[in-house]
């Protein structure tokens, strides 16, 4: 092909060098059309090749096209996967970030609100220079600002002024960024002004770089805390100095080793071993060896908090045994399980406990024996109570007699009287009355001693009862020229009226006896606290010093009255007291002699009340006190004996009063039905019944229940008396001025028109009473035995 080649070149070089036509010579010598051919030859054998290098030219191309294809396939679906997994990876970052995003604002959030909440604890963020960049609640309730109040402001303004001065705030910055972090105890400044003791910790935030950016607070005030520390140090010093000078044995020791950790000097002193012995021992080595098993069992049943005591004997360094009371309770000490125990010798008390077992054996017989005398006692007590109840009662009727009717005489009522009948007669009714005194007096003194006096106790004005003592006791003062003052200030006591009045009669009585003619008598009173003070003062002989402590005895008289003679019975200022006492006062005595004595008394203060002794106006007084128009208040007397009927009815019709008389109480149950009376006295004693069975059965009916019932009896029960309904209760003998005050209190008497009395007794013969008659027109009543004639003046 190469020759081929060379010999067309050679042609073409020819017809460039001598022209076409020496080329076409050439080509026309065959040599051409052979090589042409050859040429087409060789041509159509390379065209054949050609055709099958561009047939395995397609083929290769198509081969490298899928191959290329298939590889490009192949990139892009790993593209493809690349893409997705870098997608996927990123999303996963995504998410993942914003989960951590949100996290970390809900962190901060929570961690927001967490700071928020604390309360505490003053935490807030500094910037680097110390400005205050964030404040919580906790720190306006500890330092007192607000957050627009502060924020913004240099950290340095809660420190004192000796602080700032000496640059400390700028120290305490250096050092946290120095060293991370500051931390100390030290004083602030609130708002106010006030100072805090606060637990301070500065640290310094930096970024990860290192650089600075800022400082986080935190700030707690500790002032009560370390006052709290200070109190429970001194109180451990306290205790420390109160184990170690407890007078007894003290110690505290381990639960588990039994070894001791600590001894008091008293345990030093009692048991002879020294305190560094004590601490090498073990609560065992001063116990007996018997009673060891007990020791732990008890040890172990032990808890904290639990006391634990009894009485266990220990031994001493010598040997000697002791008998020891312990009161121990189990704590922590240096953190270890522990018991304090505090031992008491009771040797000595257990031989006096021994020594007053005997004692009291022999004191439990001498209390039998006298038991049995104090019953022999009691019994001849009870009979002395009836003795003098039974001889009160048959002394009281005839001195009910005997004073009234000589009373009456002695105001000539039955007719004038010569001068020496006026004389027997005052000689009569003197006697008479100092033995009614002295049964009085005995009675009561009785009564206080078996502890059966009553008393009616009631607030009262001391003033409202003055007028009724000071009418008894001036016509003997004013006998001896003697004046009698007194206070008149609104105080008011808490007491039985009837008794404070017998409390003063006697001493006035006394002072008036003791007391020489132109003397002076004082009552004054007063509220002193929760307390009445009342003292009656004379200028009378006095009392001697020796003498004082026995006036208050019992049938004592220590000195002469100023007529030289001694009167009374002694028991005047003996009930007085016991009288003052059972009402919750006392009373004491002041004297000089020559002088004067003061008598003082208190007795509870009472509430104030309504001036006491005003008169009955028309509208209060009882309806049935008036009898009709024109006619005398009837009262109905009643009483089984007849002396006593005549002596009431005398008191009552001088007064200005009708009455009638009936002996039983059936009769005045009836005559009361009858005559519809003002009121009725009535007597207990009577021989159809007791006459609280009448006073009952009048109050029960009702035509009879509004009438004032005033019981005259010589029976003492006015408890039982006003129980039952009775307007007034006396005691015989009765004076004249109190039965009419008695009376008066519940019926106006008045004067007028004669009207019929009606009189009946149990006598069995026929009297005649010249009474004040009822009516205007005579009538006449039957009446068992009896037929009486009423006459009229």
């Amino acid at each position: 092909m190469a020759v081929k080649l060379d010999s067309l070149q050679r042609n073409i070089d020819l017809r460039r060098q001598e022209g076409f036509d020496a080329a076409r010579q050439r080509m026309a010598t065959g040599i051409g059309v052979k090589q042409m051919n050859e040429v087409r030859i060789i041509i159509s054998e390379m065209k054949h090749e050609e055709e099958n290098l561009l047939r395995r030219r397609d083929q290769d191309f198509h081969l490298s096209t899928r191959k290329t294809t298939l590889t490009f396939s192949c990139l892009i679906l790993l593209g493809f996967l690349l893409l997705g997994c870098v997608y996927y990876v990123l999303r996963r970052d995504i998410t993942a970030r914003k989960r951590a995003e949100e996290e970390l604002r809900e962190s901060e959030e929570r961690f927001r609100e967490l700071v928020n909440g604390i309360r505490d604890y003053a935490i807030f963020m500094l910037d680097p220079s110390g400005h205050i960049a964030s404040w919580n609640p906790g720190a306006e309730r500890i330092k007192g600002y607000k957050a627009n109040e502060i924020l913004g402001r240099h950290f340095s303004c809660f420190y004192c002024p000796e602080d700032l001065q000496s640059g400390k705030p700028e120290r305490e910055l250096q050092t946290a960024i120095a060293e991370g972090r500051f931390e100390e105890e030290g004083w602030r400044i609130r708002k106010d002004g006030s100072r805090f003791l606060a637990d301070v910790v500065i640290t310094a935030l930096t970024d990860e770089t290192g650089k600075l950016r800022g400082f986080s607070k935190i700030t707690k005030d500790i002032t009560e805390r370390k006052r709290t520390e200070e109190l429970l140090q001194e109180s451990e010093a306290r205790h420390r100095k109160l184990f170690d000078n407890n007078p007894h044995p003290t110690w505290v020791f381990d639960r588990d080793t039994l070894q001791f950790l600590a001894v008091n000097a008293a345990a030093v002193r009692k048991y002879g071993y020294s305190s560094s012995e004590f601490l090498e021992m073990t609560i065992k080595d001063i116990r007996p060896p018997e009673d060891v098993p007990n020791l732990l069992e008890r040890v172990a049943s032990l808890r904290n908090g639990n006391e634990s005591g009894g009485v266990w004997r220990h031994r001493r360094k010598d040997g000697t045994l002791m008998d020891v009371e312990i009161t121990s309770y189990a704590l922590n000490f240096a953190g270890r399980a522990a018991e304090v125990v505090v031992a008491v010798d009771v040797t000595q008390r257990k031989r006096d406990e021994a020594e007053k077992r005997k004692f009291v054996d022999s004191l439990a017989a001498s209390n039998r024996e006298l038991e049995l005398r104090n019953r022999e006692v009691e019994h001849a007590t009870k009979l002395k109570s009836k003795f003098l109840s039974s001889m009160s009662h048959e002394l009281r009727t005839p001195l009910n007699a005997i004073i009234g009717f000589s009373d009456l005489l002695s105001e000539e009522t039955a007719g004038q009287l010569n001068e020496k009948q006026k004389r027997f007669v005052g000689h009569v009714l003197t006697g008479a009355r100092h033995l009614l005194a002295l049964i009085n007096d005995i009675l009561d003194l009785s009564k206080i001693e078996a502890g059966q006096l009553e008393l009616r106790c009631e607030d009262f004005q001391v003033k409202d009862v003055l007028p009724e003592i000071l009418s008894t006791i001036r016509p003997l003062a004013m006998a001896k020229h003697i004046g009698v003052g007194h206070s008149t200030e609104e105080t008011c006591v808490y007491a039985d009226r009837l008794r404070f009045k017998q409390i003063l009669y006697n001493l006035l009585s006394n002072a008036v006896k003791f007391t020489p003619e132109g003397g002076k008598v004082e009552i004054d009173y007063s509220n002193d606290g929760g307390m009445v003070f009342v003292s009656v003062s004379d200028t009378g002989v006095g009392i001697r010093p020796e003498d004082q402590k026995l006036i208050f005895e019992e049938f004592r008289q220590v000195s002469d009255t100023t007529r030289g003679v001694t009167e009374g019975t002694g028991l005047g200022l003996a009930i007085t007291k016991r009288l003052v006492e059972q009402q919750g006062g006392t009373i004491a005595v002041e004297s000089e002699i020559g002088k004067g004595t003061r008598f003082s008394f208190t007795l509870p203060v009472g509430k104030t009340v309504a001036k006491h002794g005003q008169k009955v106006s028309d509208a209060q007084t009882h309806p049935d006190s008036l009898g009709p128009t024109g006619t005398k208040p009837l009262i109905l007397v009643v009483d089984d004996e007849l002396p006593a009927r005549e002596l009431l009815a005398s008191y009552l019709e001088g007064a200005g009063y009708a009455t009638a008389a009936v002996s039983s109480g059936d009769e005045a149950i009836k005559k009361a039905r009858e005559l519809h009376p003002s009121a009725i006295t009535l007597d207990i004693l009577m021989p159809d019944g007791s006459g609280f069975e009448t006073l009952f059965q009048l109050k029960k009916a009702a035509e009879t229940a509004n009438i004032p019932i005033i019981v005259v009896s010589v029976v003492d029960q006015k408890q039982m008396g006003f129980t039952l309904g009775a307007a007034e209760y006396l005691v015989k003998p009765v004076q004249k001025s109190a039965l009419l005050t008695a009376v008066r209190k519940h019926v106006r008497p008045q004067a007028g028109t004669s009207t019929n009395i009606l009189a009946i007794s149990c006598a069995r013969a026929a009297t005649i009473l010249t009474l004040r008659p009822v009516g205007k027109m005579p009538s006449s009543f039957c009446q068992k035995f009896t037929w009486m004639r009423f006459y009229w003046t």
